[in-house]
């Protein structure tokens, strides 16, 4: 398949894959052909950035807020506890404001984790980032079954109607749980499945579409 065909992909993790571990997966194949600073993956906490970097093994994922910050600082210190919310929406407001084309001219991949939790100022930044560099890939893994973010901000419809924000994705979707037993799976699907037609199957198995993804 021609490379242009993924000019944006769209990961769908059903039923407890491991998300972190998919996106490492993607970066450490497309870091074979790359640059080390042409990918980057954002993270949602602290927490995921260095369980990512952790396994990288170099610095490559971060946070949408400390990238913003690092760009054009708007606090010297992201961990002070006095930050406030808008403090932290203004950093993002001022980054996509500013941002110019050699602020990303070097991107080609960008990898997003966790997109069932996606925002408005997040999509602003991502989106500017693509005006100002049309060649940079979206690479997004999510489920929007586990969208519990809303209260501060979140909208799953980014997820849900991707391909409306991100035109002619290609779309894969990871319904092999490799977390819980055939009979969690099953009890799970019961409930699903009156709400939604792309439910997990039983434990185990292998999903081959995710290794066919290109990497240059």
């Amino acid at each position: 398949m021609a490379e242009e065909s993924f000019s944006n992909e769209q990961i769908k993790a059903i039923n407890s894959n491991s998300k972190h571990l998919l996106v490492t997966a993607r970066a450490e194949r497309l870091l074979k052909n790359n640059p080390k600073n042409s990918v980057i993956i954002f993270a949602f906490n602290n927490k995921a950035v260095d369980e990512i970097n952790e396994r990288i093994g170099f610095k490559i994922a971060e946070t949408f807020h400390s990238f913003a910050n690092r760009l054009y600082p708007v606090v010297a210190d992201l961990n002070d506890k006095s930050l406030t919310d808008n403090m932290f929406k203004n950093m993002l407001i001022n980054a996509t404001r500013n941002i110019k084309n050699n602020d990303v001219n070097y991107l080609k991949h960008i990898l997003i984790d966790e997109f069932q939790d996606f925002n408005q100022l997040f999509f602003d930044l991502i989106n500017r980032i693509r005006v100002l560099n049309s060649a940079v890939n979206i690479f997004a893994v999510g489920d929007d079954w586990q969208s519990i973010n809303s209260f501060a901000g979140a909208n799953v419809n980014y997820f849900k109607k991707f391909e409306h924000f991100f035109p002619n994705p290609e779309k894969l979707f990871l319904r092999n749980n490799y977390r819980s037993k055939y009979e969690i799976v099953r009890f799970a699907n019961s409930i699903m499945e009156n709400y939604y037609d792309n439910l997990a199957i039983q434990d185990g198995g292998f999903v081959k579409q995710f290794y066919e993804i290109p990497t240059t």
